[in-house]
């Protein structure tokens, strides 16, 4: 039975800890439809331009926000004024959070306060670790020695990933 194919939005930070691990297009070979907003789509532009063209290639779609998801960003940029104690997101992110929800897809993101509004908004979100996860233990498109060399390589680079969880899957891998 073949498995089912879902769509994935991805914040800016997923990309660029793929970039760290070297493993940017590994993505690609399991069975999500990955996908960036439009505003995303610029930060990649900005942080990874390198890699950018072959993203699409691969088949990195970019989703165009209309005028009523470009209104709930503005809306809630402004709405975080009023969140004391919590970081504010960038408009990208906030696109992130928009699309998700208006269209039911998971979010993949290695940030906290992302992660944290996402899941207040009832959005499935998964991290970086997750999708490795899917690599090395579902999907089997990456060896679990590769998988432990990618953290690595992250954790070097100061990507923002749960240390145990990272320490968890190197220990289980390495065996």
């Amino acid at each position: 039975m073949e498995a089912q194919v879902s769509q994935i939005v991805t914040d800016t930070c997923f990309w660029k800890d793929l970039d760290a691990g070297e493993i940017i297009f590994k993505p690609f070979e399991l069975h999500f439809n990955w996908a960036v907003t439009n505003y995303i789509a610029n930060e990649l532009t900005k942080w990874l331009p390198k890699f950018v063209d072959n993203l699409y290639t691969k088949g990195l779609l970019k989703l165009d926000m209309d005028g009523v998801l470009v209104n709930k960003i503005f809306i809630l940029n402004e709405k975080q004024y009023q969140l004391r104690g919590r970081k504010r997101l960038s408009p990208a992110d906030l696109s992130c959070l928009v699309i998700a929800e208006s269209a039911r897809i998971t979010l993949v993101t290695s940030e906290k306060e992302l992660t944290y509004r996402a899941r207040k908004l009832g959005i499935n979100v998964r991290g970086t670790l997750w999708v490795l996860d899917q690599m090395v233990e579902v999907e089997n498109v990456l060896e679990p020695s590769s998988g432990v060399r990618a953290i690595k390589m992250m954790l070097e680079e100061k990507r923002r990933l749960p240390k145990a969880e990272c320490k968890r899957r190197i220990k289980k891998w390495s065996n």
